[in-house]
């Protein structure tokens, strides 16, 4: 029997899980229906990462929030990252990893470093497809180092086909700080299929080093109704999109 309902996550000794990771590793053995783990205020020291789940689907959904719904109550940080190396770029992460899940939602928290260290904040990558991002703060120090910076939304698709991670959205967030706000697009090989899908709306983009939005290699994308603001100490080009 798989995985549904809906779970509490927390250190006061009475939620279902005690860690995030925790409640992650208890979806090993798949869902066979909506599954909701709802986090109690406080603050996370975990980096973070969603594997691909079996039976999620549209009606099977996965979904993670604050469960006060108040996205500064539910912090999810972490300092560390070690870099794989240049031959293993596929293995790159971030604070929080969509590493292949779909119809996974994440909703009404934060995900934050005090460092610049991670090559995107929020990193998506080997198909997670229909994932959500909605009314939450993505936040780590502004960046001008084009070599170092963080993106703070990141999607990264190996050059194989089927890997993108499409239908990915970013809605009526708050994203602060990075080198580039959000980097939407799959692989760009001109004889794989293109990433599709993408919806970016309502976001408010904030101290981001060089640019707030940045899309390649994706078609069939709507961008709408999102705020930009620089607030200097960027690059000597800035860009909004």
């Amino acid at each position: 029997e798989g995985m549904h309902g809906s779970y509490t996550v927390g250190t006061s000794g009475q939620e279902d899980f005690k860690s995030i990771k925790e409640a992650v590793d208890a979806l090993g053995n798949g869902i066979d229906g909506p599954v909701e783990f709802l986090l109690s205020d406080g603050n996370y020291h975990e980096a973070v990462m969603i594997p691909e789940v079996t039976g999620s689907s549209e009606l099977n959904t996965i979904t993670m929030r604050s469960a006060s719904g108040k996205r500064d109550n539910v912090v999810i940080t972490y300092d560390v990252y070690k870099d794989p190396g240049s031959s293993h770029y596929d293995q790159r992460y971030g604070v929080f990893t969509l590493d292949g899940v779909d119809y996974f939602t994440l909703k009404d928290l934060t995900v934050a470093t005090d460092k610049t260290i991670f090559p995107g904040i929020l990193f998506i990558r080997n198909s997670s497809r229909h994932d959500k991002v909605e009314n939450c703060v993505i936040r780590s120090p502004q960046s001008t180092d084009q070599g170092k910076g963080s993106t703070q939304v990141y999607m990264y698709s190996k050059n194989e086909a089927n890997r993108n991670s499409d239908y990915f959205t970013l809605k009526d967030c708050l994203i602060d700080g990075g080198l580039i706000g959000v980097n939407l697009g799959g692989t760009a090989y001109v004889s794989l299929p293109v990433q599709e899908g993408g919806h970016i709306a309502g976001n408010t983009f904030v101290r981001q080093g060089s640019k707030a939005i940045y899309v390649s290699a994706e078609r069939d994308f709507v961008i709408e109704n999102n705020t930009v603001i620089s607030e200097g100490g960027t690059t000597n080009s800035f860009w909004a999109i």
